[in-house]
């Protein structure tokens, strides 16, 4: 990902630290928004910086491609089961399927999974499946985050309406969640001013000093950003 994101990461995982949060869920209102990669990501700084992580990616389904990795919680192989990332991230991936997609509905038993079979680890990073509009036969994102300590919502510029986004802040409190904060991620994010800018260099092909002279105004204004 781009130094943006790297540098959201370190500052989430920073304000994380100072109230000690251990359990951290990543999810989206919506799909396709980059969980995944931030999760990954956020979970690299912590690793790094000296303390051992676990990431757990609970957002595959049952008809994704089988890992070596896969790991059914509470049956005590987390530390056999755990792969290791290039940023020293020890990983687990549960898929989902009917032995264990419903498990996590049991919010207090996963809770204690998280504390006790998964005690060795400082920080536990959690890959969610999509608050909405997610594929029927992933584990419920709510009752997964409703188990941790703080759940962070993973947002692409530009793909989630505020109206969506309050939505899934209104379920989430709801469902037992703990909301802490709301990660804006570039993705494909085309602003206004760039795309006026994109089109003033067709428009006066005939006049490149103009179109670069626009392109500078609407690339530096706020209202267009």
């Amino acid at each position: 990902m781009d130094d943006s994101s790297i540098r959201a990461a370190e500052q989430t995982t920073l304000a994380l630290r100072r109230t000690k949060a251990r359990t951290i869920a990543f999810a989206a209102p919506v799909p396709e928004s980059g969980v995944s990669a931030f999760a990954a990501l956020a979970a690299g700084v912590l690793a790094r910086s000296g303390q051992p992580t676990l990431l757990i990616d609970i957002s595959r389904t049952a008809q994704d491609p089988a890992s070596e990795e896969v790991w059914i919680p509470g049956r005590g192989e987390a530390k056999i089961r755990a792969a290791r990332t290039p940023a020293d991230v020890a990983q687990l991936t549960v898929q989902a399927g009917p032995e264990v997609q419903f498990l996590f509905d049991n919010v207090g038993w996963f809770r204690d999974v998280l504390d006790n079979d998964l005690s060795s680890y400082d920080y536990i990073v959690l890959d969610l499946a999509p608050l909405f509009d997610r594929p029927a036969d992933t584990v419920n994102p709510f009752a997964a985050a409703a188990a941790c300590d703080a759940l962070i919502l993973v947002c692409q510029r530009g793909g989630v309406t505020k109206e969506r986004l309050r939505s899934a802040v209104d379920m989430a409190r709801a469902t037992g969640c703990r909301p802490f904060g709301i990660v804006m991620t570039q993705g494909g994010y085309t602003s206004v001013g760039e795309e006026i800018a994109r089109s003033a260099q067709k428009l006066f092909f005939f006049a490149p000093w103009l179109a670069k002279r626009i392109g500078r105004k609407v690339r530096a204004s706020e209202i267009l950003g």
